[in-house]
């Protein structure tokens, strides 16, 4: 048996072209990227859950009562240098009453029951938020992530309002507001 020497870039290139075309699809054969559900016209984004319900509304309660308001959630839609769009939330807090001087804003990305501390779990976060006189207070975070989105607004404190010592989370809920969707 005679073995025929081939270069090494010749194996190369029909290693190439035989793994390419092997991932090609048949002719005539239509392809999606995506479920319908996360397509858009201009572009397949990885999240939009919701996209025709873009305002949502809770009532902020806390176990002991201390801390009390109303939130509403605007959903815009944000591109990246990357050109992914995701929806970002801007949320609205009204007549906020907290013994607090200033509180971190969350969104819980999944059912969390009642948890008390922040501290796991799907979540995004909104940086801090002090209220004013007359209670209201504003925050802006990720509304969605991994496929998941928004399903209450959350209160805590942070590292710096705590005795680590003490607590068992690092951030624990002060007050939750479970989100209605608007139709």
């Amino acid at each position: 048996m005679t073995l025929i020497k081939v270069p090494a870039a010749l194996t190369a290139c029909v290693l190439a072209v035989v793994a390419l075309s092997g991932c090609a699809p048949e002719p005539g054969t239509s392809v999606s990227y995506g479920s319908a559900q996360h397509q858009s016209p201009e572009k397949t984004s990885s999240v939009t859950p919701v996209a025709e319900n873009r305002t949502a509304t809770g009532i902020l309660t806390s176990v002991d009562g201390q801390t009390t308001g109303r939130v509403k959630v605007q959903l815009e839609d944000f591109t990246d240098d990357f050109g992914i769009t995701t929806p970002l939330a801007t949320v609205e807090f009204f007549d906020l009453v907290t013994p607090y001087d200033h509180l971190t804003p969350g969104g819980a990305l999944a059912p969390r029951g009642d948890d008390p501390c922040f501290d796991t779990g799907g979540r995004s976060g909104g940086g801090m938020i002090t209220p004013d006189e007359n209670g209201f207070a504003t925050a802006t975070m990720p509304a969605a992530d991994s496929g998941h989105f928004l399903h209450e607004i959350v209160l805590h404190l942070d590292w710096t309002q705590i005795d680590a010592e003490t607590e068992a989370c690092m951030q624990p809920v002060v007050a939750r507001a479970p989100l209605t969707w608007a139709e």
